[in-house]
Formats: structure tokens, C-alpha cells, sequence
């Protein structure tokens, strides 16, 4: 016995011998009453059964001769040495199976007698599971891919299962056989670097409650065999054949189902034998990939194909202006970043000196008077943008990282990448409407007042940031500045600027078919680059730039909320935009008065934070 209880190979077989036994006797009994020398052959066999049977106590299997012995009955009138050859002849006697089989109910229907073979096979092989459990009576059994008395061992076996697999599947067997999957099941010599027909269509698996997508565990075997460097080499494949295809947007998209099944919302991803097959397995022309394309992106225009840009690695060569992009992002980003980063260092050192002098003065404080610095319209304006921008974050950059936990977690949280991607372009469609309503009001401000916006950059603003490093670095004095100094409009049209690329590609993005009509199709793959690649870029400037000038400055800390107020100090203003504090005040000193309510003075007197406000 195995432990849990489970019987033993052995003792099945002891089982099968007695029964074989007892049955053998009881044809013996009532054959003498009819015909005396078949009697004689069953009370022969019934006697030779029992010399075989050990008895429970020292169960063993028998040995080849015993095996050869229990069999001489049955040679006279059956080829036993086929069986001898087949994987189950070194070990089952004819009666193991064939026990309680009587000459006389012989012919048997076909399907009557595949039955109960299976269930003679289902006692041993108690742990495999039917192939076609869902077929219904008609479904193929076991004796249907595997012989009773001709079976070869399992790694001779695999040309033969497959084209047993073909006496139902022709067209699919035909189809293998002229792929370039056909070696795998070659007579002569299979290939078993190759899949065959139980790779993708495990026979004996078990069941599962879970519904499986049997287009997703194809493609994830056929990524999984191009990411060999091994096969790779030795069969001289593309090198990033898996890699391409898994950081393409059907690619990135089939790992998200992968990992977060969500049914019938999941979309319909191109895989790998939409394009190359499922079974007649090859490469796809040029010209024939228009066709796979516009199977799913019927009012596109054939240059869609263009988006794709196969399977070799963008470079000078293949790709060029992916390639100059991605280039372009990863210069550009890390010299900004250094950029700001030693401006904060810089800043930091300031601030500490500064807030050393504040120390030494705070006798003379007076008492904090606020003013106006932003209106209502403003601050539900940075409100909003706030929340479109960080849902479009949460929602639109761990759609780039399939394999990240963290960005997985999210695609978990927003229910799958189906309406993770519906959220996504919601959010961004709110975001585009914000910038369209930021830019009117700011253009008719403009004409209103005859002048450009204050946020609008000038010359002055270079010069105030060379002489701001000139006070960092020689303890130069540092510049005066009106309402909006260079850090803040740094700060504004770079969002501005990186919102309208944002909205450009993503309009390209959010409707292929159209663009396709208009222009070539690498533009999608260029659009979808930039699009990543820009909005890193914009949360790493937030991250770095923004939280440090309104969260982690000491002046501020630990939040400055004169965005969600509108007011700001006297005091900041005078010393952080001193110019704007003239226009305000004039060269005098306004009047601290004791009230109740010091916030109420001085009276805001044109000191908007509207970028269209003279």
C-alpha cells in the first residue's frame, strides 16, 4: 500500500489475477455442461491463474516468464508478440485486462467494447484524465489514441498520438504537417525541440474550475520557446522575437489578461498565430499583414501596418524614428532631472542660511498679513488638474510595465486592463477639455487686456535665473521678480507643453483607424513611444521638481496652500515677488491694522493668478 491507503501497483494487479481466477472457474463450470473441450482449455486456465496468484501476503508483480506462461493460451489464436512490443507488454498478462471477456459474446460493438476498455484502463491510469471530457457519448476513448496491443513507449510515441489526433482533426493535422512545426512529429526522427499537437492541447490535464483561454496558454508557450537563447541559436530565430511582441501593445495587453482574467470584458488581443498560424505555422509575408491587421481595424487604412515594426530591435537601421525618439527621451530626461536636482541642492543651501537670519530677527516679526494671490477659478482649475493628472498617472503608466507587481496592483484595483483602459482615456478626455478651457480663458484675457499673460516667458526670465545661480554660487543678490518667477513658469509650460504632446498622441492612439486614413502608419508607433516616454517624464518632474517647491522647500513645508486658499503672506510676497508686491502697493509700506480678521487686508487689488491677468 502507498501511503494514504492508495493501493499499490502490485496489489491492482493481484486483483486483477484473482479476478481473472474466479472468473476462469466460473466459465469452467458452465462450459463442462455444454462443450467438454473448451471446458478442458478454461479449467486449464483457471487452474494456471491460481500458480500465478501469490496469495495478498507477498503480493509481487510477475515476472516476464510468468508473464509469458499465462499467455501461451491465448498465442494459439492471437498474435501475443505484438503486445510483448508495445509499453504495456513487460508487465500486463492478457488476463489483466481481458478477465472477464467470454469467446462467445465476441463479436462486440465497437463502441461497447472502447467502453469498457477505458474503464479497464481508468483502474490503473487512475490519476490521468479524459482528453475530450466535453465531447459527450460520442467523445474518443482511450483506446481511440492508444492501442490496446500495438502502443509504442511515450517518447516513440508522439508521431503516432499525432496522427490519431488527425483521424478527427485532418485539416488541422494537414496543415501541421506543411508548417514549420512539422518536424516535431516526423516518423523517422521527431524533433522534440518542436511542439507538437499535445504541446498546445495537453491530453491528459486536469480539469479545472477556472475558464481557461486556450489562445492566451498558446501564445505564452510560443513566447515562451522564442525566448530560448538556446533554440534561439541553434535553429538561428530572431533573437527578440518574445521580447518585441511582449512590449507591443497586444503584447503588453495579453499579459494583463494573463494575469487578471476578467471573462467576457477582456478585449481581443492580437497573438502570435493570428499572424504565423496556429497550426500551418510560418512566417507571414509583407504583403499579407495588411490582412491580418485590418481584420480587426476594418476602417483603417493599409498603412496601419506600418505601426508594426517586426521582430528585430529598433535601431538606425530598422525603425530609425523610434529609435531617434527613445534616444532623444533618454538624453533629454536625465540631463533635466540633473538639471533641477542641483538647483534644489543649491536651494536647500539657501534656504538654510536664510532661515538662520530669520532666527536672528524674529524679535522684529509682525503680525502675518494675507493677501490674494489666486482666485476661485484658479484654484478649481489646479484642483481638477490635480486629479485628471494623477488619475491618468495611476491609471496610464502601469499599463507600460506588465510585469511590475505594483503596476499590476493597480490594473487589479481598476478591475482589470480593460476598464483600466476605459478610465484612462475618461481621465484624458477631462484632462484635453481642461487644457482647451485654460488656453480660451488665457487667450481672451489676452485681447481683454492688451497685453500677453504674465505667465508668457520673456528674456528677464533667463537673466533671473543666471543671477539666481550667481547667488547660490557668490552670494549674488537675488533678482527681483514679478507675480510669477522662471521656476514657476519652468514649472507651467512644461506641463503645458507636455499636456498638449500628451493629448496630441493620444488622440493618435485612442483612434488608429482614423489616423491610419491620414498618416503612415509608423506615427502610431511613434505616437505610442512619445506617449510613454512623456508621461515618465512629466511624474519624474513632478516627483522631483513640483514636490519640493510646494512640499519639501522649508519655507513651505509642509505644504504651501496658497493654491488651495488663494492667499499668500505679505511678507512672501514682498520677498518673493517684490516686483508684484510694487504694482500692488506702490514703493510704500501698507498699514498693518489690528482685527479680527487679519486675512481681510489689504484688499486684493489685481493680484490674480490668472495666467491671462495683466
Amino acid at each position: 500500500m502507498f501511503p494514504g491507503g492508495e493501493p499499490g501497483p502490485a496489489c491492482r494487479l493481484e486483483r486483477s489475477i484473482s479476478s481473472a481466477r474466479r472468473s476462469a472457474l466460473r466459465s469452467a463450470g458452465s462450459a463442462i455442461a455444454r462443450q467438454w473441450p473448451r471446458a478442458l482449455l478454461a479449467v486449464s486456465m483457471a487452474i494456471h491463474t491460481m500458480a500465478l496468484d501469490p496469495g495478498p501476503a507477498n503480493a509481487q508483480a510477475p515476472t516476464q516468464q510468468a508473464i509469458q506462461a499465462e499467455d501461451q493460451y491465448c498465442a494459439d489464436c492471437h498474435e501475443v508478440q505484438e503486445l510483448r512490443a508495445s509499453v504495456h507488454g513487460p508487465t500486463l498478462p492478457c488476463l489483466s485486462c481481458h478477465a472477464d471477456d467470454r469467446h462467445r459474446d465476441f463479436p462486440q460493438d465497437s463502441v461497447v467494447s472502447a467502453g469498457k476498455r477505458s474503464a479497464i484502463c481508468a483502474a490503473c491510469h487512475e490519476e490521468v484524465h479524459p482528453s475530450h471530457p466535453a465531447v459527450g457519448e460520442e467523445r474518443p476513448l482511450c483506446t481511440d489514441c492508444h492501442l490496446a496491443h500495438r502502443d509504442p513507449p511515450v517518447a516513440q510515441a508522439i508521431p503516432t498520438l499525432a496522427r490519431r489526433c488527425g483521424s478527427c482533426h485532418a485539416q488541422e493535422l494537414a496543415d501541421f504537417e506543411a508548417g514549420g512545426h512539422a518536424a516535431a512529429i516526423a516518423e523517422d526522427a521527431p524533433n522534440t525541440d518542436v511542439p507538437n499537437c499535445m504541446t498546445c492541447h495537453p491530453n491528459h490535464a486536469a480539469p479545472t474550475d477556472v475558464p481557461v483561454n486556450a489562445r492566451l496558454e498558446a501564445t505564452a508557450l510560443c513566447v515562451d520557446c522564442h525566448s530560448r537563447d538556446l533554440l534561439i541559436r541553434r535553429y538561428d530565430l530572431p533573437e527578440m522575437a518574445g521580447q518585441t511582441y511582449a512590449t507591443d501593445f497586444h503584447g503588453t495587453t495579453l499579459q494583463f489578461e494573463w494575469r487578471h482574467p476578467s471573462g467576457e470584458d477582456q478585449p481581443e488581443v492580437l497573438v502570435c498565430a493570428d499572424c504565423h498560424g496556429a497550426h500551418n505555422v510560418g512566417w507571414l509575408d509583407p504583403g499579407e499583414l495588411a490582412r491580418v491587421c485590418l481584420d480587426c481595424h476594418e476602417e483603417a487604412d493599409e498603412r496601419i501596418v506600418g505601426a508594426w515594426l517586426g521582430h528585430e530591435p529598433v535601431s538606425p537601421r530598422s525603425g530609425v524614428a523610434v529609435w531617434a525618439v527613445r534616444v532623444m527621451y533618454y538624453v533629454f530626461i536625465p540631463f533635466v532631472l540633473a538639471g533641477l536636482l542641483l538647483h534644489i541642492l543649491l536651494d536647500v543651501r539657501h534656504q538654510i542660511h536664510r532661515k538662520g537670519l530669520h532666527r536672528a530677527d524674529a524679535s522684529t516679526a509682525v503680525p502675518k498679513v494675507m493677501v490674494t494671490r489666486f482666485s476661485l477659478v484658479e484654484r478649481l482649475e489646479h484642483l481638477l488638474s490635480m486629479v485628471t493628472f494623477t488619475l491618468l498617472v495611476l491609471t496610464g503608466l502601469p499599463q507600460s510595465y506588465p510585469e511590475s507587481s505594483l503596476g499590476n496592483w493597480f490594473i487589479a484595483l481598476w478591475g482589470g486592463i480593460g476598464s483600466t483602459r476605459v478610465l484612462h482615456r475618461v481621465a484624458g478626455v477631462l484632462f484635453v477639455t481642461l487644457l482647451v478651457i485654460h488656453v480660451g480663458r488665457a487667450v481672451v484675457g489676452a485681447f481683454r487686456q492688451g497685453h500677453v499673460p504674465q505667465m508668457f516667458p520673456h528674456k528677464q526670465d533667463f537673466a533671473d535665473a543666471m543671477q539666481t545661480v550667481r547667488h547660490y554660487l557668490r552670494n549674488s543678490p537675488l533678482p527681483r521678480v514679478g507675480k510669477f518667477d522662471f521656476r514657476e513658469k519652468f514649472e507651467y509650460w512644461g506641463l503645458f507643453l507636455g499636456g498638449t504632446l500628451m493629448s496630441v498622441t493620444g488622440f493618435v492612439l485612442l483612434f488608429p483607424e482614423s489616423a491610419s486614413q491620414v498618416l503612415p502608419g509608423l506615427v502610431l508607433a511613434v505616437a505610442r513611444v512619445m506617449h510613454g516616454l512623456e508621461a515618465t517624464f512629466a511624474v519624474l518632474v513632478v516627483l522631483l521638481w513640483h514636490s519640493y517647491g510646494v512640499i519639501l522647500r522649508p519655507e513651505v513645508f509642509p505644504l504651501d496652500t496658497s493654491i488651495f486658499t488663494g492667499k499668500i503672506s505679505l511678507e512672501r510676497l514682498r520677498e518673493e515677488h517684490a516686483l508684484e508686491y510694487e504694482r500692488i502697493f506702490g514703493a510704500t509700506e501698507p498699514e498693518v491694522e489690528s482685527g479680527p480678521d487679519p486675512e481681510d487686508q489689504p484688499p486684493n487689488r489685481g493680484s490674480s493668478a490668472d495666467p491671462s491677468h495683466g
